[in-house]
């Protein structure tokens, strides 16, 4: 994490203040156009109490993503654990819900994701965002190994090479749920609840039965 010490100590109202002040900046106006005057005065602290916080722009933003990760983390965390003993099937359901409503509820986190992701503007190294991806595909991986041991998957699966494709796809959801344009009318874009579900299980469906007919 990127916030100094004296941020840590701060009360967790006091950094939840600073750290919403910095997403709504940061998913409204982009990394490069964000200044630290800007968050200050969303925040209501001074610019000298910011710099006791981060030592640079760059940290306070490198902090917002680590908070974003471990939202998901967490979530993502809770799901695989509630859903031990169920079949792939379901766990992967439940996956795929836990990132369409973590959108829903975090719009601004979810717009500094994909900002990262595809515009190319925002300051992250290529190492660090590949870290990221190998995290996601990992866990879905896991997930994989363990629908295999159950027996609800072919034991001939390649297991990283689907867990990079499921990931793949999950991404692609998900960036049409956010993106209107990506949708391309589909029917995905800020759909209801009946919508998402629908294609979770259309996905689902897909990856645990394949194409072919039986």
């Amino acid at each position: 994490m990127s916030s100094t010490s004296v941020f840590q100590r701060l009360s967790e109202e006091k950094q939840s203040r600073i750290l919403n002040a910095a997403v709504t900046q940061f998913a409204q106006h982009g990394y490069d156009q964000t200044s630290m005057n800007c968050v200050v005065r969303e925040a209501g602290i001074s610019k000298g109490s910011l710099f006791q916080y981060f030592n640079s722009k760059f940290d306070l933003f490198d902090t917002v993503v680590s908070y974003a990760m471990r939202l998901v983390k967490s979530r993502l965390r809770d799901q695989r654990e509630a859903t031990k003993d169920q079949p792939f099937s379901l766990r992967l359901t439940r996956v795929l819900e836990t990132g369409f409503h973590f959108i829903r509820e975090h719009p601004l986190l979810s717009r500094i994701y994909f900002q990262m992701l595809h515009s190319g503007k925002a300051p992250y190294s290529e190492g660090k965002l590949s870290g990221m991806h190998r995290e996601s595909v990992g866990f879905l991986g896991r997930l994989i190994k363990e629908g295999i041991e159950r027996g609800d998957l072919r034991n001939d699966l390649d297991v990283d090479k689907t867990a990079f494709l499921l990931n793949s796809v999950m991404l692609q959801l998900l960036h049409a749920f956010y993106t209107e344009h990506i949708d391309s009318g589909y029917g995905l874009y800020s759909g209801g609840e009946q919508d998402i579900q629908d294609w979770i299980k259309t996905a689902v469906d897909v990856f645990v039965n394949g194409l072919h007919s039986n």
